[in-house]
C-alpha cells in the first residue's frame, strides 16, 4: 500500500507554441520558474496551420525542443504533443 501522495496525479498545463512573443527563450524560463516545484506536467502544443487566413505559425521543431528543454531544466515534466491529423485539417488548433 503506497501513500496517497505517491499516487497523486499531476495537473496538466497545455501551452500552444506560436511564433512570436509567447515562445521566446525568455518565455521558456518564465514558464519554468512559474511551474517549478509544482506537481504539474507542461504539454507544449505545436500550432497547426490551416487554410484560414491568419498570421499565426509554429516555431521550428528545433526551437520547440529548446523551449521544452529549458522548461524541463526547472524540474518539471515537459512534453511536446505529437502532431497528428494535419493532413485532414483535424489536428489541434485546426478545428474552426
Amino acid at each position: 500500500t503506497g501513500s496517497a501522495g505517491a499516487r497523486r496525479k499531476r495537473a496538466m498545463i497545455e501551452y500552444v507554441m506560436l511564433t512570436g512573443p509567447t515562445s521566446t527563450i525568455e518565455c521558456a524560463h518564465e514558464l519554468g520558474r512559474l511551474v517549478a516545484g509544482r506537481h504539474l506536467v507542461v504539454n507544449l502544443i505545436p500550432y497547426n496551420k490551416t487554410d484560414v487566413r491568419d498570421k499565426l505559425s509554429c516555431p521550428p521543431v528545433e526551437h520547440v525542443e529548446a523551449f521544452r528543454l529549458i522548461v524541463s531544466s526547472y524540474g518539471v515534466m515537459c512534453t511536446v504533443r505529437r502532431t497528428m491529423g494535419s493532413d485532414i485539417a483535424g489536428a489541434c488548433g485546426q478545428l474552426v
